[in-house]
């Protein structure tokens, strides 16, 4: 071996000592050595991952503790049976079936998957595409897609493996397996060419019960918002005498109508079955159209990452809710040139109003949302205060009977998926005294708090679970 440095005063044994402990070093810091028989390929980054968790517990093949298995079904033995086809698998590993009548059409290969086995997307398990059918649990059929393996049941425990399988290492080693640009997947021989940790089957066990014992705490209090959502809806509508029935079923009159002039925003034939099928049997109703001051849709922006200014959208309006994280930076100079009546004040909404399943979405500003800019996807609403207290407003617009109008009103506009300023104005609502608007906004406000507490520790509860099992299972 050439000597690292070489001292024409040191003695030969002193040099030697230098040279192997500045060589040790150097191996310590730079050099990764791996066995041989772990050896499948010239590929740094997935050496480097095995490397990584070869520091942790017992590690073994996937290949050495799972059993591809391929079992064709016909489409007939499906129907005979009541099986279904797959549709999807989430990032939650939740699974979704098509309905039995797709059977009959579908086109291409079909394998039937077994109680107490595992299968994987191909393209989604980096992203949690994972799912373990449990013991007695009637079979279903895949495509091809859909890798299927059985395993021993007296050693491994299903659900341990798909928390395996789902964790954040597991998905780092998995990216290193992608083969394909457009379409990327994670092959069946790449799979089963990961090592995991298998630790006992008592110790997997455990830690299957600790995992579900807290998930089951954070869903007993997502259930709890539920209830408390369902209690505000509730209140809401019996304070303000709307039936809920009315909003399940159309209602239309027929004959001759009348309608205030002060209710009218346009001409149309609409407005009669609104008040018919939103009628409050305590209060009159009245349309956005008599109590607004300013309405303005939102601008189209000029991004720029070097600016200091931001812009909201659609992302950032939740229901009652801001999140500026998914904001965008815009240009300053074109910021500063837009006309301050367009920023946000207090008492402000912001109403979604683009896209399936975001449209009519809306927030309440309060006084530290004042000065922001959004995007043309969002209307802003500003009302006559001296009329409608906005929080009161916000909450009723949220609920069924604000969402129920606006899908009433998209589908009076040729279907389309998008809520304009003049639509917007057609909505009706029942507005009691303003006293009554301030106290029915102030309950439902103490009930939020109660929903905003429940949300975040049922948050807190799946990161611990989760935190806490990677932690015993990796490290």
């Amino acid at each position: 071996m050439q000597a690292f440095v070489s001292y024409q005063d040191l003695s030969p044994r002193a040099l030697y000592n230098f040279n192997q402990f500045s060589y040790n070093m150097v191996k310590q810091k730079f050099l990764r050595t791996l066995p041989f028989s772990q050896f499948c390929s010239w590929d740094v980054a997935k050496h480097l991952n095995i490397l990584n968790t070869l520091k942790t517990k017992r590690l073994s093949f996937l290949r050495d503790i799972l059993s591809l298995y391929k079992v064709k079904v016909s489409k007939y033995l499906l129907i005979q049976n009541d099986w279904r086809i797959i549709s999807k698998i989430n990032n939650d590993g939740e699974l979704f079936l098509r309905d039995q009548k797709q059977i009959s059409t579908y086109k291409g290969y079909l394998n039937k998957v077994p109680s107490n086995s595992i299968i994987y997307s191909k393209m989604g398990v980096i992203y949690g595409g994972v799912y373990y059918h449990g013991a007695n649990k009637p079979p279903f059929a895949v495509s091809l897609e859909y890798p299927i393996f059985t395993f021993d049941t007296k050693n491994i425990n299903g659900e341990y493996l798909t928390l395996v399988f789902r964790s954040s290492q597991f998905k780092k080693l998995l990216k290193t397996k992608i083969s394909g640009s457009s379409r990327a997947r994670v092959k069946v021989d790449e799979f089963l060419n990961i090592q995991i940790p298998l630790l006992p089957l008592e110790e997997q066990n455990r830690l299957v019960q600790n995992y579900n014992t807290k998930k089951v705490l954070a869903k007993k209090q997502a259930q709890q918002v539920k209830q408390i959502e369902q209690e505000i809806e509730y209140y809401l509508f019996n304070q303000l005498g709307i039936e809920k029935e009315i909003l399940e079923e159309s209602k239309t009159q027929k004959g001759l109508q009348f309608v205030h002039s002060k209710h009218i925003s346009c001409w149309t034939c609409q407005m009669p079955n609104l008040i018919a099928k939103y009628n409050s049997n305590k209060f009159c109703l009245t349309s956005i159209f008599s109590v607004v001051l300013s309405v303005f849709k939102g601008k189209t922006p000029e991004y720029d990452k070097d600016g200091k200014s931001i812009i909201l959208n659609q992302k950032c309006n939740r229901w009652n809710s801001l999140e500026l994280e998914h904001s965008r930076i815009v240009n300053d100079k074109w910021s500063n040139n837009i006309d301050k009546k367009f920023f946000t004040q207090e008492g402000d909404i912001l109403i979604n109003s683009l896209g399936e399943g975001t449209i009519g979405r809306s927030t309440f500003l309060a006084k530290e949302r004042e000065g922001l800019l959004y995007d043309s996807c969002i209307i802003l609403l500003r009302l006559d205060q001296t009329k409608v207290n906005p929080q009161f407003f916000s909450y009723l617009f949220n609920s069924k009977y604000g969402q129920n109008q606006i899908e009433d009103l998209k589908s009076g506009s040729t279907r389309q998926t998008s809520l304009s300023v003049t639509n917007l104005q057609k909505i009706m609502f029942p507005l009691p005294p303003k006293e009554m608007q301030n106290e029915i906004a102030n309950h439902i406000l103490e009930l939020r708090v109660q929903i905003h507490e429940l949300n975040e520790q049922a948050k807190h509860n799946r990161e611990k679970a989760i935190i806490e099992l990677e932690n015993q299972i990796w490290y």
